[in-house]
């Protein structure tokens, strides 16, 4: 299965509230990283915030996950740049290795390297986001290849 990968302009909040619920095929989101923080286990703050917006979530490994559509104020709340989200279609059946990241500042060759693309292949992993400066996508559907490099 190939992969595409890219840069693009704009923040993982502002595609996550503005297009996400327009693939029907993402149903969950795994958020590995917030604000560069990329370990939320006993973070009051997040588990409040998602707590708060009524929307079914869980403790995944060091991160989240949470069913979408998830509201726009609550993405606004969470997400403020180098974020890294990561999108499926089921529950995530394995958490992200640790090795793999797609936040800034990510060389765009690890993006589409074995290592990213087999995890995405073997968990099902639709779409990754990881923004700073300019946002990072990964995917293995070549529709949203196609959305993102028109963004």
């Amino acid at each position: 299965m190939k992969c595409w990968a890219g840069k693009t302009t704009g923040t993982a909040r502002e595609f996550i509230n503005s297009y996400a619920c327009g693939f029907s095929n993402m149903k969950y989101i795994y958020i590995s990283c917030l604000d560069s923080l990329n370990d939320f286990r006993g973070n009051s703050i997040i588990d409040s915030i998602l707590a708060a917006s009524g929307v079914p979530y869980y403790l995944f490994g060091k991160g989240v996950v949470a069913c979408l559509p998830i509201p726009r104020d609550t993405v606004d709340k969470l997400f403020f740049g180098f974020d890294e989200a990561w999108f499926f279609g089921s529950k995530p059946p394995s958490i992200k290795p640790c090795d793999i990241y797609i936040v800034e500042p990510c060389p765009i060759d690890h993006l589409e390297s074995s290592l990213v693309c087999d995890w995405m292949q073997q968990s099902g992993c639709i779409l990754g986001l990881g923004d700073g400066l300019e946002l990072n996508y990964v995917t293995t559907d070549a529709m949203i290849a196609h959305f993102m490099e028109g963004q």
